[in-house]
């Protein structure tokens, strides 16, 4: 058994460090693109911008009706080649058709959401090249979805992480040198989609039984009746994640859109790791719940919620105690009124990350009308609370409903799975060097950096300080296991370097 878990703990690492790898390609090309646009276009222009992108992403997620997880849940429990084509093309004979309807509709309404809900005619044309993206966009949704299902990572990587951000990156870097706009921009976005469906298309003909000349039985009833749940909870999940930015356009100013453009995408940097592990968690977690390995499946989530601690704790420590500073070296000075806003995000994603795969973990388990009831209900929380608080407070208040949502829907996900399996987000283990860190780092934030000047080189002093200090203790407290060094070993022996001042400084529990 020990061996076993060691070889998946292994295994869950490289996945998810392969994954981290991509998302960090991904993200550093998003966030070079981003820093760009919010400073030559402008906070208006970046506003318009915001909602074209997010209009793809909420719409195209929308039209996957759930069938990209079904997909990755239901391919690693068939074996015959038939039956695992027949769940692709099913897939795809649903997705195809609902979200050509889809992006058809918010094209012909396009002129009517820009006059009427946001009150600037100038967003037709933005509106219009996102509904035509929406399919594309879809399709690299759904492939991704049959990917994990084979449990292969480095497709996903190539397609989702690298063709698409690169290929984004360069046309967005070329359209502003050109000057060519906001229209040009969305467009980039338009062009680097087909780019990665065509990636898709290829890989789920070469990787997968899709491309097999054999027949196959098709799935559709099956498939739907278990996604539908989860379309119903990816839905309201979208919604929270996705509705304030509409929302602040259309009870605020597509300005107040630009910095919450801004600041969301910062603090949901936090929850990286845990979508990067996410996506090798859920068919490894679903076969130890299939072989009823109650203590496989403890194991394998307290160790995948541990690491994504460690990796959340440092950008936390940034984004909520230097707020200002992070904005203002990144997306410039007349961004940084959002540092209020930053720090409550922080606290939104940083909660959200470190309890783990929760969802996933209910999903992989076949408790989606628990995680679709839990979204629905979290999602009508945040559209009061986003109706609420916004005329009166912006994007804080959006920032205000969006933790206040997160919290409720991980409270709700964390406590069924522990009445269903036992697990707790999180062991003891982690609890010396959090203790240690935040009673230390609190102390300093009291009563020494206040004796201290605003001045950057100080305060970034102050940053990597704590910085420095959460990681000695984590290091000395505890917080790293056998299992740990293992795959240092494995860094070791894959990387060809030497990690033995690593071993002999950490404190193995």
């Amino acid at each position: 058994m020990a061996d076993g878990l060691d070889s998946t703990f292994r295994s869950l690492f490289k996945g998810g460090g392969l994954v981290i790898i991509g998302m960090g390609i991904e993200l550093g090309t998003a966030f070079i693109a981003k820093l760009f646009m919010a400073r030559i276009l402008g906070v208006s222009s970046y506003g318009g911008i915001s909602i074209g992108t997010t209009l793809i992403t909420f719409a195209s997620m929308l039209t996957v009706l759930g069938l990209q997880t079904g997909a990755g849940r239901f391919l690693p429990r068939y074996d015959t080649i038939e039956d695992k084509k027949g769940i692709i093309v099913s897939a795809i004979q649903i997705v195809g058709p609902v979200s050509l309807v889809i992006g058809g509709v918010l094209f012909a309404s396009s002129g009517y959401l820009a006059t009427n809900v946001f009150d600037d005619s100038s967003l037709t044309p933005i509106l219009q090249i996102a509904s035509i993206t929406v399919p594309f966009a879809a399709f690299v949704t759904l492939a991704v979805g049959v990917l994990q299902g084979t449990e292969e990572v480095m497709p996903k990587v190539i397609m989702k992480h690298v063709s698409l951000p690169v290929v984004r990156f360069g046309l967005i870097i070329t359209v502003l040198a050109l000057g060519l706009g906001t229209v040009g921009l969305i467009s980039a976005f338009l062009a680097a989609y087909v780019v990665a469906a065509a990636v898709g298309l290829v890989y789920l003909y070469r990787r997968t039984s899709l491309g097999d000349s054999g027949g196959y039985t098709t799935r559709r009833k099956e498939l739907l009746l278990f996604s539908l749940p989860l379309s119903i909870s990816g839905a309201m999940t979208l919604v929270f994640s996705h509705v304030d930015t509409f929302m602040v356009g259309w009870l605020a100013t597509v300005e107040d859109v630009g910095i919450y453009g801004v600041v969301y995408p910062l603090a949901s940097m936090l929850s990286v790791t845990l979508t990067s592990f996410g996506f090798i968690f859920l068919p490894v977690f679903s076969k130890y719940h299939s072989n009823e390995d109650a203590d496989g499946m403890r194991s394998i989530y307290t160790a995948v919620a541990k690491w994504i601690l460690f990796a959340a704790c440092p950008l936390f420590v940034l984004f909520f105690f230097f707020p200002e500073l992070t904005i203002s070296l990144t997306f410039g000075a007349k961004y940084s009124e959002g540092a209020l806003a930053l720090r409550i995000l922080s606290i939104s994603f940083f909660f959200h990350a470190i309890v783990g795969p929760n969802s996933k973990a209910l999903v992989s388990m076949g408790c989606n009308k628990a995680v679709m009831y839990y979204s629905v209900l979290v999602a009508v929380v945040n559209l009061v609370l986003n109706f609420l608080l916004i005329p009166g407070y912006s994007y804080v208040g959006a920032s205000v409903a969006t933790t206040l949502s997160y919290g409720l829907l991980n409270v709700l996900n964390s406590t069924k799975l522990y009445r269903v399996t036992g697990i707790l987000p999180q062991n003891r283990v982690m609890l010396p060097p959090v203790t240690a860190a935040t009673l230390s780092i609190g102390a300093i934030e009291l009563f020494v950096r206040p004796t201290f000047p605003e001045r950057v080189v100080v305060q970034l002093g102050f940053a990597v300080l704590y910085v420095l200090l959460l990681t000695v203790f984590i290091a000395r407290f505890g917080g790293i296991e056998e299992h740990d060094l293992k795959i240092v070993s494995d860094i070791e022996h894959y990387f060809g370097v030497d990690l033995s001042l690593v071993r002999r400084f950490v404190n193995v529990k």
